[in-house]
Order: structure tokens, then C-alpha cells, then sequence
């Protein structure tokens, strides 16, 4: 740091002297300690070089002040308050020295005028002297800091009890407005207490109507629940009954298919025979109406002519005994088309999209506590494990338990048991999208 830096920062011109300088310093040194105390413990660092870099300023400016003008450092220096505290503790000496203005003069005086003992003493006397004017000018520093700390602390605990008075007032004010408040809350508690026992009967009194037609719906849903119990059983006997009669149609359907085979085959052979009847007779006669009915006793003489007429009258009751049945009112169709169509419908309803599992991806069917694996599945069927054993089992009940955890329950009749497995045909049908949903989950 140079001079003018120096005289910059404790804010001294060109012309100051070295009691400007002290006064600078001293200034400074207040404010640097006012400074790091406020700012705590934790920037002592920062405190020991902001005083390194004031001494250094001091010390330059002083040695400069020197320097311009030597006679007014000593006077200075003499009249300075350091210089008399140093005379003050050195008047107890019990003798007393004259200083000429010259120096020649003065050692002239002490060669010429003293002993060499009492030199001596004068010498020791002064080295004492300049040591404590040294340590009281050492020390002098230490007691303005201490009495800047003081003033410091005196002034901080002004500002302190100047703080402890106003938070003594804030706070009376403070009790006395929660005093206040707690009068308020009391008056409010006590109101709030009559609105809450006001409150609490009707709530009672609801509590009891509430207990009472609860009881009244617990009553209902135990019926309700046997009538749904009920309703389950005849529903599953219904479920049972459907399949029977299902099953029963689809017999009827096949008796149904091979009459009208036969009647099919029937038909072509009359027909032949008819052909084969008209090419026997003249030509110029006419054909005999086989379509006329005659009575149980009236037989022809010719035996194969009455058995021909009398498989046709069979026949032609059995047709229209099976075109009443298939047809409708209004409907013109022939019977060999009305076949062909049902037997076209009966092989369309029997197309269903099935899913065929890997033996390690198999859902369980959950029956009677065992869980059967399931093989395959359609919307209207099911195919089990061969390891059922179950041989007098019809009417099969159970939850079908996928992999993502949701259960579906399923109704059905055993159909088919071979060592292929053991076939469901289906009462309650299971959804395409549950199909489709299986579907992906094995193709990923």
C-alpha cells in the first residue's frame, strides 16, 4: 500500500499532522471493532487483516507526516496527551534532568559538570524513562481500544434496554389484548357449548331413528338376501333345466335331419316308382291319381299297388306333419331347402372362436374347493383337464380364476368325458371380449 492510498483511507490530506493521524486511527479502529462484533465471531479473520492493513496505513502516514516536517513531529509528540502520560509516570523519579536546545552543548555540560558515576546514572535513568514512555505508548493503544469497546458496549446496551423497555410495553399490550381475547373465547366457548348440546340431542335423537331403520334394513336385506338365495337356486335349476331342454333340441333337431333324410329319400324313390308305374301302362290310358286317399278297407287287388299307396299316404302325412313344424304361417318355401337351411344354421351356431392354452399358461376352473386347469374355451364352451375324476358329475358350478385375478363365474353341463378331456357345454356364456382379451395375452 503507498502513501496516498494510505492517506486516502484514513481520510488525511497532504497537510495533516500526526494528531490528525492519531484521531483517524483511532476512528477506524472503532469502527473496525463495532463492525466485527456486530458481525459475531465468525470473522475474526477478516478482522485481524482489516487491522493489519489500518497499522500499515498508520505507520506509512505517520512516517510520511515525519518525513514533510521533523520539528512538528517532536512538537507534536511532545504535546501529545502519550508523551504526557510518560512524564507524568516518570515525575516520581527521585531526581530531576535539564535538556539544552543543542546537543553538543548538552554532552559538553555532562562531560564538564558531572562525575563519571553520576553520567551513569543519568544514562540508566534515561533509558528507563524512554522504556516506559515505549511501554505506556504500547499500552496507549490497547486502552483507547478498551475504552472504544466500552462505549461500544455502553451504547449497545442502551440500544438493548432501549429494546428491552419497548418489548416490556409490546408485551402489556400484547397481555392485555389476550386478555381481552380470552374473555371473547370464553363468552364464545360457552355459546358454542349450548349449540353443541343443542346440537348433540338432535344428533341423538337421529342416532336412535338411524339404529332404528337400520335394524328395519338389516331385517330387509336378510329377506332380500334369501330371496336372492332363492332366486340363485331357481335360477341355477332353470340354468339346469335349459341345458337339459337345449340338449334335448339339439336330439330332436338330429331326429329331425334324418326324417327328413328319409323323407328326402323317400320322395325319390316314389318318384321312381311313379315313372316306373306310368312306363307299365298303355299309352293311351290315363295314369291313376296317387295322390287320392283311399279308406283302410278299400284295397286294390293287386297287392304291390296297395303297399306303393300306402307308404305314399304315410309319407305325405309325415310332410306335412314336419312342414307345419319348421314352417311358419305364410311360408311357401319347399322342405328340402327349409332342411338344408337349418342344418346351414346349426353348423354356423357351432362356429366359435376358441382359445387353446400352453399347459404352462392355463386359468383354473375353482369347483367345490379343487382347481381344475382349463385346456380350451369358447363363449358357449370349455374343455377341462382328463385328470377329473368325477364320473356321475352333470351340472358343473364354478369360478373361472384368470391370470390378471378376475374371477367369472360359470355354469354348464358335462357334455363329453374321454381321455381327451372333460367338455363343458355353457349356461352362463362368456363374453367375446374376454375371448379376444385371452387371445392377445397369449399371442404376447
Amino acid at each position: 500500500m503507498g502513501q496516498e492510498a494510505s492517506l486516502k483511507l484514513l481520510d488525511l490530506g497532504s497537510d495533516a499532522t500526526i494528531d490528525d493521524a492519531n484521531r483517524a486511527y483511532g476512528y477506524l479502529h472503532r469502527m473496525i471493532d463495532m463492525f466485527h462484533k456486530e458481525a459475531g465471531e465468525e470473522d475474526r479473520g477478516n478482522r485481524e487483516e482489516d487491522m493489519d492493513m489500518l497499522t500499515c496505513a498508520y505507520e506509512k502516514a505517520i512516517a510520511f507526516i515525519s518525513d514533510r516536517d521533523p520539528s512538528s513531529g517532536l512538537q507534536e509528540s511532545a504535546s501529545s496527551p502519550e508523551l504526557k502520560a510518560a512524564a507524568a509516570e516518570s515525575a516520581d523519579l527521585h531526581f530531576t534532568v535539564n535538556f539544552p536546545a543543542d546537543s553538543n552543548q548538552r554532552g559538553a555540560l555532562i562531560d564538564n559538570s558531572l562525575p563519571e558515576p553520576n553520567h551513569r546514572t543519568i544514562q540508566d535513568a534515561i533509558s528507563i524513562t524512554a522504556r516506559r514512555l515505549r511501554q505506556t505508548e504500547a499500552a496507549l493503544p490497547e486502552a483507547r481500544e478498551a475504552v472504544d469497546a466500552a462505549s461500544t458496549a455502553a451504547r449497545t446496551a442502551s440500544r438493548q434496554h432501549e429494546r428491552a423497555r419497548q418489548a416490556r410495553v409490546n408485551a402489556e399490550i400484547a397481555a392485555k389484548s389476550a386478555k381481552s381475547r380470552v374473555l371473547l373465547l370464553e363468552i364464545e366457548a360457552k355459546r358454542a357449548m349450548e349449540e353443541a348440546i343443542a346440537v348433540a340431542e338432535k344428533a341423538r335423537d337421529r342416532v336412535v331413528g338411524a339404529r332404528q331403520a337400520a335394524n328395519q334394513a338389516r331385517q330387509e336385506a336378510q329377506n332380500a338376501h334369501k330371496e336372492a338365495e332363492r332366486v340363485r337356486q331357481s335360477e341355477e335349476t332353470a340354468a339346469a333345466q335349459v341345458v337339459c331342454a337345449e340338449d334335448h333340441l339339439e336330439k330332436e333337431k338330429t331326429r329331425l335331419q334324418a326324417l327328413t333324410h328319409t323323407l328326402l329319400q323317400t320322395r325319390e324313390r316314389m318318384r321312381l316308382f311313379a315313372n316306373t308305374g306310368m312306363d307299365t301302362q298303355d299309352p293311351g290310358k290315363e295314369a291313376p291319381v296317387v295322390a287320392q286317399k283311399k279308406p283302410v278297407y278299400d284295397r286294390d287287388d293287386d297287392p304291390e299297388q296297395s303297399d306303393r299307396q300306402r307308404v305314399l299316404d304315410d309319407l305325405m302325412e309325415i310332410e306335412a306333419s314336419l312342414q307345419s313344424r319348421k314352417q311358419g304361417p305364410g311360408s311357401s318355401q319347399p322342405i328340402v331347402d327349409t332342411s338344408k337351411e337349418a342344418v346351414d344354421l346349426e353348423s354356423e351356431r357351432r362356429r366359435h372362436p376358441r382359445v387353446v392354452y400352453p399347459p404352462h399358461c392355463c386359468p383354473v376352473l375353482s369347483m367345490e374347493g379343487r382347481s381344475i386347469p382349463i385346456i380350451d374355451m369358447s363363449t358357449a364352451g370349455m374343455r377341462l383337464s382328463p385328470d377329473v375324476a368325477a364320473p356321475d358329475l352333470r351340472i358343473v358350478r364354478g369360478m373361472v380364476v384368470f391370470d390378471d385375478g378376475q374371477p367369472l363365474s360359470v355354469t354348464g353341463k358335462v357334455v363329453r368325458q374321454d381321455d381327451r378331456g372333460l367338455g363343458l357345454k355353457l349356461v352362463t356364456r362368456i363374453g367375446n371380449r374376454i375371448i379376444d382379451r385371452e387371445r392377445m395375452r397369449l399371442c404376447a
